[in-house]
Parts: structure tokens; sequence; C-alpha cells
């Protein structure tokens, strides 16, 4: 099944932006640790994958006018699937220049020991911000659980009441 040109291009130029990314400094350096290429790549070759089917399906869909509702929904489909593609295509090839942009800062010295710091500042402010939730999250575990037993208690003398006054009218 051969992909259609408005698909298959904006896929390769996705593909060329990632392996431009993967390249880089900043991401095999950790910069970026928090990026998944694969997702991004496995996202957009579903869109190909679904766009291509659309499209070869589309072509051999009948024309009769009982069926133009799915065949409309289904130009839709292919239409945003085609969008998809376009957009994330530019957005990668974005990030792949602003990378290329931040792999040029990380080669100069003076540049690397300032984002170096910055990194620093950083993880240590995300370590002080996860410690501050484990501490929560363990205040959350201490708390002991008094409104069952108290909500148990009240229906529990709420109904002795009730019985009280069915077998004592």
């Amino acid at each position: 099944m051969t992909s259609p040109a408005n698909l298959a291009n904006p896929f390769r130029r996705a593909l060329t932006a990632i392996d431009t990314i993967r390249d880089s400094a900043a991401y095999r350096e950790g910069w970026l640790d928090e990026i998944d290429l694969h997702a991004a790549l496995w996202d957009l070759a579903q869109h190909l994958q679904t766009g291509t089917q659309l499209r070869n399906e589309l072509e051999s869909a009948p024309a009769e006018v009982e069926n133009r509702e799915q065949v409309d929904e289904a130009r839709t489909a292919l239409g945003a699937c085609l969008m998809h593609m376009r957009e994330g295509a530019d957005r990668l090839a974005g990030l792949a220049h602003r990378i290329s942009v931040f792999d040029r800062e990380l080669a100069a010295p003076a540049r690397r020991a300032e984002l170096e710091k910055v990194r620093a500042v950083r993880a240590q402010k995300d370590a002080e911000q996860v410690g501050r939730l484990a501490a929560v999250a363990a205040k959350f575990e201490a708390i002991e659980p008094a409104l069952g037993e108290v909500a148990d208690r009240a229906t529990g003398v709420l109904d002795a009441y009730d019985e009280l006054q069915e077998n004592h009218p």
C-alpha cells in the first residue's frame, strides 16, 4: 500500500526532524530527557497508515446518495489526518531548528557552564517539589479514618431509636 504524497511528504519531513533531534548533543546528553520521540513517531505513523487507508477506501467508495454521510465522514477524517501530518511535521521541524540553535549554545564553553548551572538549579527545584509532594502524600497516609466510624456509630444509634419507636409507639 503506497501512501499518497500529501501524507508521505510530511512524514518524511517529520522523520528528518526526529533524526536531527536524536543526533543532537542536547538530546544525547539528556538536556531533553522528558521528550518521547518514539511516541511522536508512532502518532504520525498511525495517522499516515489511517490516512492512506482512508484515501484508498474513498477511491472505491460507492457514489449512491444513501452512503453520502459515511463518505463525507471519511473525507473529514482524511482531512484531519492530512492536517495532523502537516502540523506534526511543522512542529517537529521547528523543534529540530530550536534544538540545533541550543546545540550551538552548548558548544560554547561559557554558555554551557551557564546552562549547566540553570540545569542544576532546575533539578534542585524539581527535587524540592518532589520532596514536598512526598511529605504531603505521607501526611495524607497518616490521616486516621474517623469519618466512617463516626457515621457508622451515628447510624447505629439512629437505627436503635427508630427501632425503639417502632416497638414502643
